[in-house]
């Protein structure tokens, strides 16, 4: 595995916007949640690890994760280039082992606004950073 610095590891709250459906029409309404957070770097990358945790009880990381990716830009990275920033999502919840995935986020008017899911799922920490063109 390549040589990672390890700059932070905490648990972070995000908020994310949820649709209500009622008879009386559509509202939105902010909603709390929580994953864990790993902010590693090499060779002046910066990746990105969030992880679903069970105590969660807001939407799930895979759902929020465009807003996730916006909150923790501008709180930890936002002297980074954003598409320079390699984003990781760790899943483990009522799963047999561990998945990792690398979506690709577009960054669009000073946001993320746009996350491509691909199929490379990969089963350990060590493997998808192994994968990182560094």
């Amino acid at each position: 595995m390549a040589n990672f610095s390890e700059i932070q590891n905490e648990k972070f709250i995000f908020v994310s916007p949820v649709i209500i459906f009622s008879n009386t029409g559509i509202m939105y309404k902010l909603q709390e949640g929580i994953c864990d957070l790993k902010i590693v770097t090499n060779n002046n990358k910066h990746i990105i690890i969030l992880t679903e945790i069970p105590e969660n009880k807001g939407d799930k990381i895979t759902n929020a994760f465009k807003e996730i990716a916006n909150q923790v830009y501008y709180k930890f990275l936002k002297s980074i280039d954003p598409n320079t920033i390699i984003w990781i999502e760790h899943y483990y919840a009522g799963k047999p082992q561990d998945e990792y995935c690398l979506p690709q986020l577009k960054w669009i008017d000073n946001c993320y606004s746009k996350v491509n899911w691909y199929d490379n799922i990969y089963n350990s920490e060590d493997s998808v950073l192994d994968s990182i063109k560094l």
